[in-house]
């Protein structure tokens, strides 16, 4: 199954993370690291949650690509059991909504950016460098791996 993964970038380090996977991360000091070490985390995740009985999450996030001032940024879509929530990772918190369907989201999103991008105008400050993009991983169901 083919999963959304958010990579970011910090001073020191990068850190990953799947939407439709919640609390499985990785951090690693280089790129390539980053992304051994986030699909050997999902790997096993996976493995763990059919152990225990839970089932594989459907990947189910999406992204987008944001343009602002001359940037790309990543625009996260995630589906939760009871909503949708959108954020950018770049601009978190201030561009962070909830929708009760993915079209709401979508249109809070929007309108929560256009202000942001309104407020970060009139102030002169500058939107933050995008330190964070998304990538698709394949991520096989643990039955399908080979024992």
């Amino acid at each position: 199954m083919k999963y959304t993964v958010i990579i970011e970038k910090s001073p020191n380090n990068y850190g990953a993370f799947s939407p439709d996977v919640p609390g499985c991360i990785s951090v690693a000091d280089t790129y390539e690291e980053m992304l051994l070490m986030i699909r050997e985390a999902l790997e096993f995740h996976f493995e763990c949650m059919e152990l225990d009985g839970y089932p594989i999450p459907t990947p189910a996030a999406r992204i987008e690509m944001l343009e602002a001032a001359g940037q790309e940024y990543v625009i996260v879509y995630e589906q939760w059991p009871s909503k949708w929530l959108a954020y950018i990772p770049d601009f978190l918190p201030e561009c962070d909504v909830e929708g009760s369907s993915y079209e709401e989201a979508w249109d809070n999103i929007r309108r929560v950016i256009v202000e942001y991008l309104a407020v970060t105008e009139r102030s002169g400050d500058s939107l933050p460098e995008p330190a964070a993009w998304a990538e698709t991983m394949d991520i096989p169901h643990p039955s399908e791996v080979p024992a």
